[in-house]
Parts: structure tokens; sequence; C-alpha cells
């Protein structure tokens, strides 16, 4: 479906971080293992450019049909253990876009925020803004994971922080 509706366009797979397994909390993120399955398809469905050739392509109108490009946004120090070598084992170029503070060890408040659900030992609070957010459950945490990420995206970072 993907290959049919991109056959005269760009293609664009951006990509965050990709755990060696799903978290808890966030158990719908792109885990290594359905990472290597997608890659699998890219590589069969897309001819993968470098995002320079690309960009330097598409004014021309001579972009190959079935073009795409692998985008990486943050920066995170397990993709040269688990993206490097799979992206090396098919021939893929991509490009990465990185922001040193992971590098450090400072996960991303978004990541703050599921790792701080997942260990929370309450079973409800409030944050002011929203309605309580319960946590008796796992389906619980997940909601209020994407309740907390919807509301907090929007604040300052002073108060995100």
């Amino acid at each position: 479906m993907l290959s049919t509706l991109a056959r005269k366009r760009l293609s664009v797979f951006v990509f965050h971080k990709v755990p060696q397994e799903a978290g808890v909390v966030d158990p719908h993120d792109l885990d290594l293992p359905a990472f290597k399955r997608l890659l699998d398809f890219i590589e069969t469905s897309f001819k993968v450019l470098p995002l320079p050739d690309a960009i330097r392509s598409l004014p021309s109108g001579r972009l190959p049909r079935g073009s795409a490009c692998i985008t990486f946004d943050d920066g995170y120090a397990d993709w040269a253990t688990g993206i490097l070598p799979e992206l090396a084992r098919r021939n893929l170029h991509a490009t990465f876009y990185i922001t040193t503070g992971q590098l450090d060890g400072m996960p991303l408040w978004h990541e703050r925020v599921a790792q701080a659900l997942a260990q929370l030992a309450l079973t409800s609070f409030e944050v002011p803004g929203l309605p309580a957010l319960h946590l008796h459950t796992l389906h619980d945490r997940q909601q209020a994971r994407i309740a907390l990420e919807n509301y907090l995206k929007s604040q300052p970072l002073a108060v995100r922080d």
C-alpha cells in the first residue's frame, strides 16, 4: 500500500527511539524486532536515497520512482548497537538528527514521564489543568501517559521540566 501511494513522491520514514523491546507504558513504540521487519519492507519496496541526494533531485523532477529517505531524531546511544548494524546489513542510508542531551544520559521529557508512570507507587494523582489520572491498571497508566504528554507538550519548558 505504501509503495503504491509513494510512486511519484519522496517518502520519508522518520524514527525516534527504537528500543530493544517496547516499554511497559508505551507498548506501541516500535521495538527493534518490528523495526527490522519494517526495514525489510522498506528495502524491498523503495529505493532508499541519502537525504541530500533526494533533496537535490526533487526540484528537477529526477527523483527515482519509489524513492524514500530514512531519518532518526533525537539521539540515542543504543542506536550504535541496534539500528546502525541493521542499516549496514541492508546497505541503507539514513540521516541522523542528534540532540546531545540523551547521549549524556538525560532522557527526553516524554521518556521521563513514561519512566515515572511505570514506577509510580500511587493509584491516582492530579496535575493542575487535567482531570485526576488513575493508575490502577496498566491500561490506566498508558492512558495517563498519553494525557500527560498531550498536556505537557504545549507547556513552556519550565513547566514541562
